[in-house]
């Protein structure tokens, strides 16, 4: 399809900020991988997959909050039979003449999310890409992902509901690294790092 100039500009992301349906989804959440763990054990049934969802948005860009946000929709927040028998969390290729049929299978969480993120990128958020609308943003995205005209209002629901811990809102601060041994190319030194506060995840 072409570009619709019409559509809103997308927005800057800021890190804890809302997505909302003009936000830029090829930005980086600033979150991490073990405070998505933390979300998902809390809300879930679903293992520690912080680390898959945030080696997506390092190796393709796609936002790891607006991610976790599509793919808590997607899967009943882990509990669809596709999500659970498939390991589909995003309901990839569950076509509505029959999802439990069509949807694709994955070996683990950790591969479909990967491969969900990779397909995104090159056929929603890229120029070019099959289903390009002409901006990286979730209103342009559900013009064709879903055949509900509500989906990219209602994982940007989700995504700003999400509240994802950092080590500052635990009150942990650390004193300044007391190197040990050379620092020199070749050389082994000790670094001992002190924090004051909460435990560190």
């Amino acid at each position: 399809p072409d570009a619709d100039a019409a559509l809103p500009r997308a927005r800057q992301y800021h890190v804890g900020g809302r997505i909302t349906l003009d936000t830029n989804l090829l930005s980086r959440s600033g979150t991490s991988a073990w405070a998505i763990d933390e979300y998902l054990r809390a809300n879930t049934p679903l293992p520690a997959l912080g680390a898959a969802f945030m080696a997506a948005e390092k190796k393709y860009g796609v936002n790891a909050r607006f991610l976790l946000a599509a793919a808590m929709h997607e899967s009943g927040w882990g509990t669809s039979s596709i999500s659970r028998g498939k390991k589909n969390l995003f309901g990839y290729n569950a076509y509505d003449r029959d999802p439990g049929r069509y949807a694709s299978a994955f070996r683990g969480y950790a591969s479909g999310i990967d491969a969900v993120a990779k397909f995104m990128k090159r056929a929603y958020l890229t120029p070019g890409g099959r289903w390009w609308s002409g901006r990286p943003t979730l209103r342009a995205m559900q013009r064709y992902w879903s055949s509900s005209g509500s989906w990219g209002e209602r994982v940007s629901r989700i995504a700003s509901s999400i509240r994802l811990e950092t080590l500052r809102g635990r009150s942990i601060s650390f004193s300044a690294p007391e190197v040990h041994g050379g620092l020199n190319g070749g050389e082994r030194a000790t670094v001992r790092l002190r924090w004051t506060g909460a435990a560190i995840p």
